[in-house]
């Protein structure tokens, strides 16, 4: 529904807050209800006000945005404080911005954080006044300096690991913030297989799409009991199975602080509820229709601009 390209009646909500998007289509459809009266009261605009729980002059200042750019953007804000949505640049980085960057992360240890290197970062841009990239650019960059000092030697590493993905979703009367099972390739960041897990099943659907990965010379780094067990039926020797590694750790250094609009959660244990995130009274949870397609199209674009095809997104 959130697509115009599925089909011809559904805005194309691309760019707004997911958690946006069932508000923002109750106010495109109570804006053309309006606008298809033809001899609208006082009555009638205080009607349609109410439906968005909005004042008539409110509603009108979105009927008169909408009329102008037809464009779902221009009547999302809530009149507060507003969340935007973080999505990928549509250039490249400026040449001076790149430099500073990969000049920053040179000069640190293999070993240091994720969080040094985004500070080295801003450090060195701020000192040449450049703009500095985002987190997932930084960890971008790092990477791929990082396998062009090893050029190559030695076994290629697939990190199989788990994050908490901070987008509410609603199952029945539950919110949940929903488990990403992913395998992200190290050599370049690109994520070759994920599944949203919206409960507590097994995952024979993820182990099948590992399956179909060509995985020679190839070695998995899992962390917890059951990732191995997933990871065993599709490695051809123990050996290329490698565990007590903190896979959140790795993915963080990576994806950085999530995947396009998607911010992922690298702790398990972490106090972020559903509630907290939904913290602008316009704010709604997503069915788990509309997460996979926010996901989906995230992961998407996160592997085309690394060069890769796009992954499948299974439901768990």
């Amino acid at each position: 529904m959130m697509n115009a390209s599925a089909n011809h009646k559904s805005p194309d909500l691309t760019g707004i807050d997911p958690l946006r998007w069932a508000e923002v289509t109750r106010r495109i459809e109570a804006i053309e209800a309006y606008l298809a009266l033809p001899f609208p009261t006082a009555d009638d605009r205080a009607a349609a006000a109410r439906s968005v729980g909005l004042g008539a002059p409110q509603f009108m200042n979105l009927v008169r945005a909408w009329q102008v750019s037809r464009r779902p953007d221009a009547i999302a804000s809530t009149g507060g404080r507003t969340r935007t949505p973080r999505g990928p640049r549509s250039g490249g980085l400026p040449p001076a911005t790149r430099a500073a960057a990969e000049e920053a992360i040179a000069a640190l240890p293999v070993n240091a954080s994720h969080r040094e290197a985004i500070r080295a970062v801003a450090k060195l841009c701020a000192q040449r006044r450049t703009r500095p990239p985002s987190d997932g650019m930084v960890a971008y960059i790092r990477m791929s300096l990082l396998n062009r000092i090893v050029g190559g030697a030695g076994p290629s590493h697939l990190v199989i690991g788990r994050a908490i993905v901070a987008m509410p979703v609603r199952i029945d009367d539950r919110l949940i913030l929903p488990e990403l099972l992913i395998a992200v390739d190290l050599r370049d960041g690109a994520v070759r297989a994920a599944a949203l897990a919206l409960g507590d099943g097994p995952s024979p659907s993820f182990r099948e799409e590992l399956g179909r990965l060509d995985m020679t010379g190839i070695e998995l780094l899992v962390e917890t009991v059951e990732d191995r067990e997933i990871s065993m039926a599709v490695v051809a020797e123990d050996r290329d199975l490698r565990t007590r590694f903190s896979t959140g750790r790795m993915l963080a250094k990576t994806l950085g602080s999530g995947i396009g609009p998607v911010d992922l959660i690298y702790s398990p244990r972490t106090k972020l509820t559903p509630e907290r995130i939904l913290r602008a009274g316009a704010d709604e949870p997503l069915s788990p229709a509309d997460a996979a397609i926010v996901l989906q199209a995230a992961l998407a674009e996160h592997d085309r601009r690394r060069g890769a095809g796009e992954p499948v997104l299974l439901m768990l």
